[in-house]
């Protein structure tokens, strides 16, 4: 990989810094070595997005529903993964995950609805839909938009209401594990994070800036189906606003905020057999040998491994955190990048 910079360090560019650029060759040094490791993925969630949706859908959506969720939420889930357009799923070399998530499959012709048919409703996976999945079948006999198109590609029965109105959801069911490991009451629904950059929050006028209401956009989508289980319900109604349905070779998630946080995310992946190795919100990325922690508040971390192996603290002189351990405890600095290499044991 090459990094391109327009502040040239002869000019008092933003790396004339001996610090910076000491981290910069540090992290040289560490790269070069992680060449003789395996850093092959061991992500079990994929992440799509439709490109053709975008052209149907408010900017507002594209910008809260898309980014907002991958720089806010989706990287602070406790593990990996990895970040598809929609048209991956008709490569037969795509690999098959535990968990799919898709933001914004809204319009769906009859070829990518089979696309979807036949890689993701399969081996028990849990495929989660967002506001409006599948609204949209240009190629439908009768109705072009209409919650059949739903019912089609989510095996769940859907009804709407034409209102705008924010999409705060409530846990009311808390049978089903997901929602009993989030508590009956909680709630999400509205990104929370306040943004910290960008032109208009950089010193020395700096104010974090908080993100804006999330509605419903005109359309108010809910579950209207007596076999779902429900999990919530928007926060000023009863309707049914997160639910699942299990079938015998997959399961099916609804959920009708486009701000679904990390913790939501989280139980989801739990549900879905996906490792957590990190359950403390933090920035979290994985392979084969490393893990590394991206922390917003400092204090106790307990990092759980998918198999027994040695960890070392690679910014601190290789360290070693763990010996033949499943999972090891280490205390992280606020604001502080991590990274732990993994050696497994002989027998895993």
């Amino acid at each position: 990989y090459g990094w391109w910079t327009h502040s040239s360090i002869s000019l008092g560019g933003i790396f004339s810094n001996d610090t910076l650029l000491n981290t910069l060759a540090r992290l040289q040094e560490v790269g070069q070595s992680s060449l003789n490791y395996n850093r092959s993925s061991l992500r079990e969630i994929a992440v799509v997005v439709d490109e053709e949706s975008l052209f149907l859908t408010h900017c507002a959506y594209s910008f809260w529903g898309i980014h907002r969720e991958k720089i806010h939420e989706l990287g602070r889930i406790g593990t990996s993964y990895d970040f598809y357009l929609l048209d991956d799923l008709a490569n037969p070399s795509m690999p098959d995950y535990k968990l799919y998530i898709f933001l914004n499959a809204f319009s769906l012709t009859n070829e990518k609805r089979s696309w979807i048919e036949r890689k993701v409703k399969k081996n028990r996976a849990t495929v989660v839909w967002i506001y409006a999945p599948g609204l949209i079948n240009e190629d439908a006999s009768k109705h072009v938009l209409s919650p059949d198109n739903m019912l089609s590609l989510t095996g769940i029965q859907f009804a709407w209401e034409d209102i705008d109105r924010k999409t705060d959801i409530k846990i009311t069911d808390a049978k089903h594990q997901i929602a009993s490991h989030l508590g009956s009451g909680y709630q999400f629904g509205q990104f929370t994070s306040l943004i910290t950059t960008g032109f208009s929050v950089i010193p020395p006028d700096y104010q974090p800036v908080k993100p804006e209401p999330v509605t419903s956009y005109g359309k108010l989508f809910y579950v209207n189906d007596p076999l779902a289980i429900p999990l919530g319900r928007y926060t000023d109604s009863d309707k049914v606003a997160f639910a699942v349905r299990e079938f015998p070779e997959w399961n099916s998630i609804y959920v009708g905020s486009v701000a679904v946080n990390s913790k939501v995310l989280r139980e989801i992946a739990r549900f879905a057999g996906v490792h957590i190795y990190n359950d403390d919100d933090d920035v979290t990325y994985v392979n084969n040998s490393y893990v590394a922690i991206h922390t917003a508040k400092g204090g106790s971390r307990t990092i759980s491994l998918p198999f027994k192996a040695d960890a070392y603290d690679v910014f601190n002189n290789g360290a070693v955190v763990g010996d033949g351990v499943n999972q090891f405890t280490v205390n992280i600095p606020s604001y502080s990048t991590n990274l732990y290499r993994l050696e497994k044991a002989k027998n895993q």
